[in-house]
């Protein structure tokens, strides 16, 4: 019992954290600069988050040519410029990797 009373704290505490912002905040007018600053935040965030999955394998850092994760990467990255659209690049870089290591093995 004493765990189901710790998941309903911890939930509730959860819950209370985020509705504080909705709360207290709500009437907050946000400065322009703030918005301006915060349109970029997906622009930084996505290629800290992808560079790791492209450039590492097992842990170690993996620059070589025969890196196929490194090719789809750079080919989906030309589809995304060229056709600024989501889906295409997603399968296209899908269908480059997939290609790529089911003919490398």
């Amino acid at each position: 019992m004493k765990y189901w009373i710790v998941v309903l704290i911890i939930g509730v505490l959860t819950y209370l954290k985020r509705a504080s912002f909705i709360i207290f905040l709500s009437n907050w007018e946000m400065p322009k600069w703030m918005k301006k600053s915060l349109q970029f935040v997906p622009v930084t965030i996505f290629p800290a988050l992808v560079a790791p999955l492209i450039f590492m394998t097992e842990g170690q850092i993996d620059i070589n040519p025969a890196n196929i994760k490194i090719w789809s990467g750079v080919i989906t990255f030309i589809v995304a410029w060229r056709f600024r659209n989501l889906l295409i690049s997603i399968v296209v870089g899908m269908l480059i990797l997939w290609g790529g290591q089911w003919l490398l093995g």
